[in-house]
């Protein structure tokens, strides 16, 4: 039923091949033996997509993108991963290799005991992505405006087409949310700035790269969201591991820690950003006030820190902690 569509997450289904608990990460004409490996789905825009609709209900969480048939089925395990958390999958583009002579997204992986890991991605169709995977599927956006909600981004999504999107979401007054993963160095991000943009959440390093400003503390972060604020930016939440979260906009200065929850033997932050980027979303699509969805986000984060691998996040785990 994609009528109930609130949340479009664009872009991003890739199939990792991932070699778990190796003796070793080779080097140089090295050779690791080995025989655990898991076939997964992944990539940042697939988990906040898959995150986000577990505390949602079914169908309120789509996602634009598209794939290739390979002889191989690589292809349909991303896919199927987000319809079996209730992820919408209508405006998913499945063609036939033969329309594309390209792979789908693919990243071999080999992860040792100590959780160090390599990664060698392979993007394939994933570069193909563009303006015109966005126009075709511009119901979904007057979907979602019918429902008032927003469209999720990071910034691996090739740029021209990000800038569609928002000009497509402002087209029907949706909220442009970032997580500025996978930014370039000495890349221009200035159109960026000429929309606007309802929350931005960059971790200290992006923060620097977008402002020019270091963060340290909490007087700094301030620094730099009044740069943001100065390039449309109505919220930002810039995230800085140990010291956690700092989040402006206009009424609000506060500084977010980390709360204390159940430990394990698990410290994993792998999934943790993308986690917190879905359940924000996911809450403030709830109508949540955002420093309540910021506070469970943080929680999220957390909870996800102490899992081995990815766990996604469920109401059950949250409610442990909160009443939502």
């Amino acid at each position: 039923m994609k009528n109930k569509i609130k949340l479009i997450v664009p872009w991003g289904l890739n199939t990792d091949i991932v070699w778990i608990w190796v003796p070793k990460i080779v080097w140089k004409w090295e050779l690791a033996m080995w025989w655990v490996c898991k076939i997964w789905p992944w990539w940042k825009s697939r988990n906040i997509a898959s995150m986000a609709s577990l505390l949602l209900w079914e169908n309120e969480v789509a996602m634009i993108w598209k794939t290739s048939k390979d002889e191989f089925w690589l292809w349909k395990k991303p896919v199927e991963s987000l319809e079996k958390n209730g992820v919408n999958t209508d405006f998913i583009k499945i063609l036939d290799f033969e329309e594309t002579w390209k792979m789908p997204w693919i990243a071999l992986i080999p992860v040792d005991k100590d959780w160090n890991n390599q990664i060698y991605s392979i993007p394939w169709i994933n570069e193909d992505f563009c303006e015109k995977d966005i126009d075709d599927a511009e119901e979904i956006f007057e979907i979602a405006w019918n429902n008032w909600w927003a469209v999720a981004y990071s910034l691996e999504m090739p740029f021209k087409t990000v800038l569609h999107s928002m000009d497509k979401a402002k087209k029907f007054w949706l909220k442009n949310i970032f997580d500025p993963w996978w930014m370039e160095e000495n890349f221009d991000y200035s159109e960026l700035f000429e929309r606007e943009i309802f929350l931005i959440k960059p971790n200290e390093h992006e923060a620097k790269m977008f402002t020019e400003i270091e963060i340290k503390d909490f007087e700094s972060a301030e620094k730099s969201a009044k740069i943001f604020f100065e390039k449309w930016v109505k919220n930002v939440l810039i995230t800085a591991w140990i010291n956690w979260a700092y989040f402006f906009s206009e009424k609000t200065k506060k500084h977010f820690k980390i709360p204390e929850v159940e430990d394990s033997e698990f410290h994993d932050e792998t999934w943790c950003w993308d986690q917190t980027m879905a359940t924000l979303c996911a809450f403030l699509s709830k109508w949540y006030n955002i420093e309540k969805a910021i506070e469970i986000a943080i929680l999220s984060w957390t909870l996800q820190f102490h899992k081995a691998w990815i766990w996604e996040i469920k109401i059950s785990d949250i409610e442990k902690y909160f009443e939502v």
